[in-house]
């Protein structure tokens, strides 16, 4: 049975929450020393998330960071990273990175003690805390919606499609494709052939030149109605250290002239890899992206097994992937005014909707 404790720790920047016979719910402001720890868990999740990386997390987080840890002593269990902002007068807490579009969110728990995490962290759930929450992007195999209560909304939200890589490589998973989208593939390989374009990974030393790239194509591209080039300096933040790492890699394609004039951005956690940025030049032979998909498939570290094609446009992807994998938005509150401001808003959003139906 988990107890209520309460006490702060400012020696340790951590407030005890509950504690389960040895192991405590702690909450911190951030992960510190704990993130190798951390990012280790992460690797080890059921479906692994690069949006829950540490070095992710600092970059993407707008508002103050809320780490609530599993602690055995000084042993890190796992836990749940939200960010806490003010909305409308009162607390709300939000799936952890918003601003860079984390899908796939769960809490993250050591293989072995994940009974012990999740009692803990179900425990502060029905404590009802009074906040906002507002998770989006839950993956809909997260052990978090097993502690969700009842009162919380649960809503469908936008998953991914994802590659179950095959062992025999692009060859194999081209036979998965109808024959026309097979023709499709192997008549952009034979354009490119013809117009001198060649495809590569970018190793990490031409990871700066492959940013300044990607922000150019994504301006030739989308112009003003891009997503990724208004928050693209936090980006390149949270992706400084995987590029150095290996945990994060580009592949493009590059004409004659070596120009570049396709790029793909994966990031891997796991056994996992999601395309996170994409961009492509109005000089890039048509098809020249879904030969660089294949390409990747083939190029790729060989012990990523899924390659998730990310939750942006997904209507197209249906073609290529085998598996969807849904995400869900949870949305509720608890407290007497976290509810009274979520029905006020909730109220005012549908009253202005009901308006612009009106005066159409």
């Amino acid at each position: 049975m988990a107890t209520s404790v309460g006490a702060d720790l400012p020696s340790d920047n951590q407030t005890r929450l509950f504690s389960l016979g040895r192991v405590s719910l702690v909450s911190r402001s951030d992960l510190g020393d704990l993130s190798p720890r951390w990012d280790s868990l992460v690797d080890s999740q059921p479906v692994p998330n690069h949006c829950l990386k540490s070095w992710w997390m600092r970059q993407a987080a707008q508002a103050e960071p809320m780490y609530l840890l599993a602690m055995d002593g000084d042993e890190l269990l796992g836990g749940l990273a939200l960010e806490v902002d003010r909305w409308h007068g009162t607390r709300r807490a939000r799936t952890i990175g918003l601003s860079l579009w984390p899908a796939h969110f769960d809490l993250v728990a050591d293989p072995a003690r994940e009974q012990e995490v999740c009692e803990l962290l179900g425990q502060w759930l029905r404590s009802r805390p009074p906040f906002v929450f507002d998770f989006k992007g839950v993956s809909h195999e997260a052990r978090l919606l097993e502690m969700i209560p009842e009162d919380l909304r649960i809503d469908e939200g936008h998953g991914s499609y994802a590659i179950r890589r095959p062992d025999g490589g692009m060859t194999e998973w081209l036979e998965t494709m109808s024959a026309n989208r097979r023709k499709d593939v192997r008549r952009a390989f034979k354009r490119l052939e013809a117009a001198g374009c060649q495809l590569r990974v970018v190793p990490p030393a031409g990871a700066d030149r492959a940013l300044e790239d990607l922000r150019r194509l994504q301006h030739a591209q989308f112009g003003d109605s891009s997503v990724l080039i208004p928050v693209f300096d936090r980006f390149r933040g949270a992706v400084e250290v995987p590029l150095r790492t290996g945990e994060a890699q580009f592949f493009e394609i590059v004409g004659p002239d070596g120009r570049t004039l396709v790029l793909d951005l994966w990031i891997r956690a796991g056994w996992r890899a999601e395309s996170f940025a994409y961009a492509r030049s109005p000089d890039a032979p048509a098809g020249a992206g879904n030969a660089l998909l294949a390409y990747v498939v083939d190029a790729a570290d060989p012990s990523i097994e899924e390659l998730d094609l990310g939750t942006h446009h997904g209507t197209w992807k249906r073609g290529w992937a085998q598996l969807h994998r849904r995400c869900v938005d949870v949305r509720g509150a608890f407290g007497v005014r976290p509810r009274l401001v979520t029905r006020t808003v909730d109220l005012a959003v549908k009253a202005l909707r009901f308006g612009r139906r009106m005066r159409k």
